[in-house]
């Protein structure tokens, strides 16, 4: 009799993922009731490899609950259990069930392959008094007696032969134990920001389980840098990850010695040719690597070259090259960080649009802000006409800017941040003529 182990901490083995392993996970279909049966499947019948070595198993979830005074007791009845497949760290399918009186979940259609074992993980999670606890398996499970397989399933008459027993801790609302390690911090610019990709590490290094839904907020927050924007979050497992503003919340909880890697993508406008970053965690933090390009890349139509600088001490700066003409400034942080306490340094070298563009155009606002004072403060004026004319003039000469601005898009002469930028600083012009035409009208 074969037994799945538990292993309470999120480590887990990726190997590649192939195509033959999507559609041989993707095959797979979940049972047609909660006692159906879980047929094995043979090997021939001119099936592809990855087909006709794919088997499926009968797993039971036992669940046990930890009472405060040591004792276990019995998970109660009707407690959700989920069964996750993963194809290299990706959720591929979920069964769901439900504990018995016995606090047992029966899962009879579990997949194993050993064309492409190695890229197939397990896990469990079991949702109790509103928090998800999740259980990464270590193990494959096996089958001896395939024939029983092919009958009816009764847990009255027998048992699956791969076993996994839990255990739930109630959980603290605290966050003893709690901390973040910044693992790297990438930045990628391009023609209207900066791209950054922030990996970090969420870690529980206490023996308790911690809700996080149970802060002040909802959730434990990450707060990108002042002045980032549009926080995204990619990668696996981002159920408990919420983007709220600029701001990423970890609602979910946290078992004993565990650790979540997080990554989330956010960009920090072109307003200055250098950017001072700091972003305080709630929670202490320990630094990481910052890295930063100082070489064309194939999109850019001249260098960005990026250039770092430490502050406060946190760090050292060095210039590493990985290659010809690929040259990057880096600073590694090793400071621990206390709640609250900023990750400090500076980015220069960011291409900002000119400053005299910049005051070119709230001149021109002023301008027609004036323009428009005037027209409508002056009555009876014998060139209310005339103004009238150069406004029509200047509107048709907005609308085929905005025409060529258009069609060049579509021909692909321009890019879509560019275009966008201009149509909103003619379509605020046109606004303001629009409306002292309106003026015009009502006076005449």
């Amino acid at each position: 009799m074969s037994v799945m182990r538990r292993l309470l901490d999120q480590r887990a083995t990726f190997a590649s993922l192939t195509s033959s392993l999507v559609l041989a996970l993707a095959s797979l279909g979940a049972p047609a009731s909660s006692f159906a049966q879980a047929p094995f499947l043979n090997s021939g019948g001119g099936l592809p490899p990855f087909l006709a070595s794919m088997q499926k198993h009968e797993v039971m979830v036992k669940v046990d609950l930890a009472q405060p005074n040591g004792a276990v007791n019995t998970a109660p009845k009707g407690l959700p259990v989920t069964f996750r497949i993963l194809a290299q760290g990706q959720k591929v399918r979920d069964y769901h069930e439900k504990t018995d009186e016995q606090g047992r979940a029966f899962f009879l259609g579990i997949p194993s392959n050993p064309e492409v074992q190695m890229s197939i993980s397990y896990e469990v999670l079991v949702d109790y008094e509103g928090v998800r606890f999740p259980f990464s398996l270590k193990g494959i499970p096996s089958t001896e007696d395939k024939d029983v397989l092919l009958d009816e399933f009764d847990p009255s008459q027998r048992l699956p032969e791969n076993h996994v027993s839990l255990t739930l801790t109630p959980p603290s609302k605290g966050l003893e134990g709690v901390s973040v390690q910044h693992g790297s911090i990438e930045l990628e610019p391009d023609e209207e920001s900066l791209v950054v990709i922030h990996r970090m590490t969420l870690r529980n290094d206490s023996n308790k389980v911690l809700d996080m839904s149970h802060q002040p907020q909802g959730g434990l927050r990450f707060p990108t840098p002042e002045g980032a924007k549009q926080p995204e979050l990619h990668g696996q497992h981002i159920e408990d990850l919420e983007v709220r503003g600029t701001s990423v919340y970890y609602t979910g909880a946290m078992l004993p010695h565990s650790t979540r890697k997080i990554t989330w993508i956010y960009t920090i406008p072109y307003k200055h040719d250098t950017f001072s970053w700091s972003q305080a965690m709630p929670v202490p933090a320990q630094g990481g690597m910052i890295i930063a390009p100082r070489f064309k890349k194939p999109q850019h139509q001249k260098p960005i070259l990026l250039n770092l600088d430490t502050v406060g001490g946190l760090g050292e700066m060095k210039a590493v090259s990985t290659g010809p003409n690929m040259t990057f400034h880096t600073i590694k942080v090793r400071t621990q960080l206390e709640p609250n306490q900023p990750l400090s340094f500076k980015i220069g070298g960011l291409p900002a649009p000119a400053r005299w563009k910049r005051y070119a155009l709230l001149a021109g606002v002023l301008l027609v802000s004036f323009f428009v004072f005037l027209v409508g403060t002056r009555e009876g004026d014998t060139s209310d006409q005339v103004s009238r004319d150069q406004m029509m003039i200047e509107r048709d000469r907005l609308l085929k800017a905005l025409a060529r601005m258009e069609l060049a898009l579509k021909r692909g002469r321009i890019t879509p941040q560019r275009y966008q930028r201009e149509k909103e600083t003619i379509t605020a012009r046109l606004v303001t003529i629009y409306r002292a035409l309106e003026i015009v009208e009502q006076e005449a």
